[in-house]
């Protein structure tokens, strides 16, 4: 089942229905005792969202390096929607200096550090760790995503219709949405219209898959008696054009071919870096 198109280059296909969640919450009642709360629907749209004035006129992204970049494909396989709780205090003295990571950490930036096993992790939390703090996360709702997204096809909403452990939800506060991904995948092709000619005068094709860390985005939702028993849930990730800044095309392009840029340690690195900056939103109402 493919996800639905609500700002599209094509024409609107209408919005999934919730299919099975839908039925299981026709039926269900709240009852005191049962549950602290029920989860009504839960939504993901993802796009390919570039800014007006990093296109061209013949549609073609301006990198930041002057190349002109045409996507043919790009496709997001996401994995599940979590949402997180913390519980526990960190101690006192566990700050650091992002221009100094501590060993197993580099490349710090935007509230977060790059580890050693391709995560990427928040400031706070190796605050957390490095103070020797209590701090733990447990996921509190996980909402399988069962399908890709065609991202040249606009911004799609996809209902999610399953929900672990349940549609029922405990007593709690949530902190941390975090969106997994399986998958970006791209392939297109690159120019040089400077005078410069890093391209020796060619049109070159290149091609990439990415398996990127989570998308996360700190939230605050109190599950309780004294909230509202139904929650909705809304996620938006937009990917931009910025996917290709600082990327060295001129390099990559004195092998013959196309250009594989997850092959390349560097430009796969810098691929990662420049996905961090999509922006995911999240939004819980009753």
């Amino acid at each position: 089942m493919r996800p639905t198109l609500s700002k599209s280059l094509r024409p609107a296909l209408g919005t999934l229905a919730l299919g099975p969640l839908a039925l299981v919450l026709a039926s269900c009642t709240f009852q005191p005792g049962v549950a602290f709360g029920t989860l009504a629907s839960a939504t993901l749209a993802a796009g390919f969202e570039p800014a007006a004035s990093r296109l061209d006129a013949e549609g073609r992204i301006k990198t930041d390096g002057g190349y002109r970049i045409r996507v043919t494909s790009l496709t997001l396989v996401p994995r599940q929607l979590d949402f997180q709780s913390t519980s526990g205090k960190a101690a006192t003295g566990g700050s650091f200096d992002p221009a100094n990571p501590p060993e197993g950490y580099s490349n710090c930036h935007g509230g977060h550090c790059h580890r050693d096993d391709g995560a990427l992790v928040d400031y706070a939390d190796i605050e957390a760790e490095l103070s020797g703090g209590t701090v733990t996360t447990r996921t509190a709702l996980s909402l399988p995503v069962e399908t890709p997204f065609d991202l040249l096809a606009g911004t799609a909403t996809a209902s999610l219709a399953a929900s672990k452990p349940g549609y029922h939800l405990d007593r709690g506060t949530w902190n941390k949405a975090s969106l997994q991904v399986a998958s970006l995948s791209a392939s297109g092709t690159v120019e040089d219209p400077s005078t410069f000619n890093r391209l020796g005068g060619q049109t070159r094709s290149w091609s990439f898959t990415l398996t990127p860390a989570a998308f996360t985005k700190a939230i605050a939702v109190t599950i309780d008696r004294d909230r509202a028993e139904r929650l909705d849930v809304a996620a938006h990730l937009a990917v931009t054009e910025k996917l290709w800044d600082a990327i060295d095309f001129q390099t990559l392009a004195a092998t013959a071919g196309a250009i594989v840029l997850d092959q390349h340690a560097a430009t796969r690195a810098q691929l990662t870096d420049n996905l961090t900056q999509s922006a995911l939103s999240v939004t819980v109402t009753p």
